[in-house]
C-alpha cells in the first residue's frame, strides 16, 4: 500500500489564509465581512476533505474524532467562530468538532454524491476528446437482492479503469436486448465524433455473448470480444475439478502425517 498524495485543490485550499511564524491567529471576523463568502469557502472545504478521505482510504470515523477537528482548527483558523478559539485557548485543544465540519452522513451521502458528480463530469469531458475508448460490462446478481449491471471505461488517457454506469435490474431481466440497450446508451454519451468508441467487452456468459454479437450487428465498427481473463478463470475452474480427487487425496495424506 502507498499513501494516497494530497490532491492540490485540498493542498491550496489548506494553505490560503494558514499562519506562518507563529503570527497571531485570526477568525472568522478578521477575515470576512461577506458571509456568503464564508459560507462558500466551507462547503469548499467539506468538499476538499470529503475527496482527501475516500482518496487516501481513510474511515468516514475521521470526522467525528478530535484529531481532524485540531488539524483543522490550527491550519484553517480563519474558518473558526470566535467560541471555538476561545475554547481552543482554554483547554490547549480542541476537544470538539469544528463547527462548520460536515457531518459522517454528509461525507457518506451528499458529499459522496457531489464528489461522484464532479469526478464524472471531469471524466467524461476528459474522454469526449478520446478516440479509443474500451467499454466493458459486468452483472452482479444475488437472490433476494437487486442485481446491477456495471459499464467500466478504459482509455489511454487514464491510468486505471473507472465505472461510468451503474444500473439497476429492478425487476427486469438480464437478458441479452436489455444489455445490447445499456451499451448503446453508454456508447451515444461519448460518441462526440464518429469511431469514439473503439470495444466493448465481458464475461463469457452466455447472454453476454449473445449480446455482444448484436452489438456488433448494430455498430459494425466496434469491436467486441469476451474476456479473455474470464476465460483463464474458467479453464482453471475446469482444470481444478479434474485434479481434484488427487488433491483431495494428498490433503487427507498430509493431515494423517502431521496428526502422527
Amino acid at each position: 500500500q502507498h499513501a494516497a498524495q494530497v490532491p492540490v485543490p485540498v493542498l491550496n485550499l489548506l494553505k490560503k489564509h494558514n499562519q506562518i511564524d507563529n503570527a497571531p491567529q485570526k477568525t472568522v471576523d478578521d477575515y470576512y465581512t461577506n458571509r456568503n463568502e464564508l459560507t462558500s469557502l466551507r462547503a469548499t472545504m467539506n468538499k476538499a476533505i470529503s475527496e482527501y478521505i475516500y482518496t487516501a482510504g481513510l474511515t468516514l470515523d475521521s470526522v467525528e474524532g478530535s484529531a481532524l477537528s485540531t488539524l483543522l482548527a490550527k491550519i484553517r483558523p480563519d474558518l473558526l467562530n470566535k467560541s471555538e478559539t476561545d475554547e481552543m485557548a482554554k483547554q490547549g485543544h480542541l476537544r470538539e468538532r469544528v463547527n462548520w465540519l460536515k457531518s459522517r452522513r454528509w461525507m457518506s451521502e451528499d458529499g459522496l454524491e457531489e464528489l461522484y458528480e464532479d469526478t464524472h463530469s471531469v471524466v467524461m469531458r476528459m474522454m469526449s476528446r478520446d478516440q479509443h475508448i474500451t467499454l466493458s460490462l459486468d452483472g452482479w446478481s444475488k437472490r433476494k437482492v437487486t442485481g446491477v449491471v456495471n459499464v467500466c471505461l478504459s482509455s489511454k488517457l487514464l491510468n486505471h479503469e473507472v465505472v461510468i454506469d451503474s444500473i439497476p435490474l429492478d425487476g427486469r431481466s438480464e437478458d441479452a436486448q436489455f444489455l445490447v440497450d445499456v451499451v448503446k446508451k453508454d456508447v451515444q454519451t461519448f460518441k462526440s465524433y464518429e469511431g469514439n468508441v473503439s470495444a466493448v467487452t465481458g464475461d463469457n456468459a452466455s447472454v453476454v455473448v449473445a449480446a455482444l454479437k448484436q452489438v456488433h450487428d448494430d455498430l459494425h465498427k466496434i469491436i467486441t470480444h469476451g474476456c479473455d481473463c474470464h476465460r483463464l478463470s474458467l479453464l482453471a475452474e475446469d482444470l481444478y475439478k479434474v485434479f481434484k480427487p488427487v488433491i483431495d487425496e494428498i490433503n487427507s495424506m498430509m493431515k494423517k502425517i502431521r496428526l502422527h
